[in-house]
This record gives C-alpha cells, structure tokens and sequence, in this order.
C-alpha cells in the first residue's frame, strides 16, 4: 500500500497548517485542505524560519517507478482557483532535480471537476526551490516520487480535490487543455491516483 507524507511550514515555525485525507464521497477521492500563512511564526525546531508552504508527496513502490511507456501524466481534480504545483521526481544522478508543472483553472471551472494533461516534455526542471538554467528535457525511465504543494502569495483557506493521478501515452501533438478547456494546466514559463493510494 502506497502512503503519501505532508509538509508544512508549520514544522518549521510557521503559521500554515494543512490535512491530507482520503474520502469515500463521490466514488472516492482525496482532500488537501488546510490554511497558507506567509507569517513568519515562530522559530522551528532547527533553528530557522519557512513560512508559506504546504505539500504532499507519495515514494512510488519499485513496480510502479518505471514510466519507459508512459509521456505524461493525468490529473482529476477539483480546485479552488489558486495555483497548484505537481511535484515529479525522477531517478537521477543529479539528487535535487524535480520537474514541476502547474494545475491553474479559469473562473468558469472553479471548484469543477476537470483533467489536465501534462507532458513530460513540458514539465520545468527545478531544484531546491528555483528554477535551473539548464532545463534538461524529462528522460528518465524510472520516477521515485510524485506529489502536490501549494506555495508562495497564496495566503488564506485552500482545498483541492483529486480522483486520480495516473501515468499516461499523451500521444505526438496532444494539447495540453485536451480533457477540458477551462483547463490551463502547463506553461513552459512556469509549470494513477486510484491504483497508487
């Protein structure tokens, strides 16, 4: 069975706070909820402040790591409006790298449900929180994590909704909005749930 970790400011002195839950409504889903703090709060337990920042992230099994067949990935959610990065780890020899893409939903799909595709192609290779200058195109056969964050000016209330996660053929040519078109799911300027919960 898969188990997915939260991270937050909080353990470090912030202010923030969040849940992960899994919910049997609606055919079975997940929440991610919680409130986004920019305050400073107090001083963490290792002696420095982080604030602003809430996140999940799931270590994929062995027998789920390889995406050789795969080109991106799908992703069903319900989102409030803000902001929310998809977080994919590779296996790679460099330690930090995490290419990110972004989930963002015009006014019309709020708090809908909708999927977004994301190539692999055009995920945003990052590292320790910034964007790398060498963007080194996504070619790796084996994935180690994947996760969801919100950060950065997005202080207040926050929930998403996600039905699944799940490594896909994106096909030559597929649009990034292809599922939905209220959907604004990638940018290259910054940006199988049910079977991996």
């Amino acid at each position: 069975e898969s188990t997915w970790e939260t991270f937050c400011d909080e353990d470090y002195g912030g202010d923030s706070s969040m849940s992960w839950a899994l919910s049997g409504d609606e055919g079975g889903k997940a929440v991610f909820s919680g409130t986004l703090s920019n305050s400073k709060g107090k001083t963490g337990q290792r002696g420095f402040d982080r604030s602003g920042y809430c996140a999940v992230k799931m270590e994929l099994p062995g027998e789920q790591q390889d995406v050789s067949d795969f080109s991106g990935v799908e992703i069903l959610f319900k989102s409030d409006g803000r902001k929310y990065t998809f977080n994919l780890q590779p296996e790679s020899f460099i330690p930090d790298d995490l290419y990110q893409g972004y989930l963002i939903v015009d006014e019309s799909a709020k708090n809908e449900w909708v999927s977004a595709i994301l190539p692999f192609e055009r995920l945003i290779l990052t590292g320790r929180g910034h964007i790398k200058e060498d963007q080194r195109a996504f070619d790796h056969d084996l994935v180690r994590s994947l996760g969801i964050a919100l950060h950065g000016d997005q202080a207040g209330d926050f929930m998403l909704e996600l039905k699944h996660i799940k490594f896909i053929d994106v096909g030559h040519g597929a649009l990034l909005n292809h599922a939905n078109p209220a959907v604004n799911s990638l940018s290259r300027n910054p940006e199988a749930f049910e079977k991996l919960v």
